[in-house]
């Protein structure tokens, strides 16, 4: 009988999560009102195992979270030099029985806790992320008071 070997085929996906999943905060910096927006990414790799005869199709899964913060002014523009991927919680692993290209965006979501659970996520990613936002902040401030060379 011959050696089968397993056919594997890998996938790296990353997908914004569902808008809903986002945090929004909104305060004053110098009198100027600002936005903050806490978006959590989802990049799943799929790996497909089990494809042969008697074999069972199987597929390893590996999640990773970031939170991607984007500022604004109060009239809508992006402040650049703000914006930054803050990377969350630790990678996430298992396995599902079946086809990894029949997983849905919901079923990879469910992998980290489902978009809850990712709210969740980027609210605590900017509660934490506070203290580093103020510092991003004097430092621009810096620069900006800084002589021209």
């Amino acid at each position: 009988m011959k050696i089968l070997t397993i056919m594997s085929v890998a996938a790296l996906v990353a997908m914004p999560v569902a808008a809903n999943a986002a945090h929004k905060s909104t305060f004053e910096h110098n009198g100027q009102s600002m936005t903050v927006h806490y978006e959590p990414k989802l990049t799943t790799k799929l790996r497909q195992g089990g494809l042969g005869p008697r074999l069972m199709p199987y597929c390893m899964w590996e999640a990773r979270v970031s939170v991607e913060r984007t500022a604004a002014t109060a009239d809508g523009r992006e402040i650049s030099a703000l914006g930054r991927v803050i990377p969350a919680e630790a990678v996430h692993k298992g396995q599902a029985n079946g086809y990894c290209h029949d997983m849905s965006d919901s079923q990879k979501a469910g992998f980290v806790g489902g978009a809850d659970a990712l709210h969740a996520m980027a609210g605590s990613v900017a509660a934490n992320d506070a203290v580093e936002l103020r510092r991003d902040l004097s430092s621009l401030k810096l620069l900006a008071s800084a002589a021209p060379l």
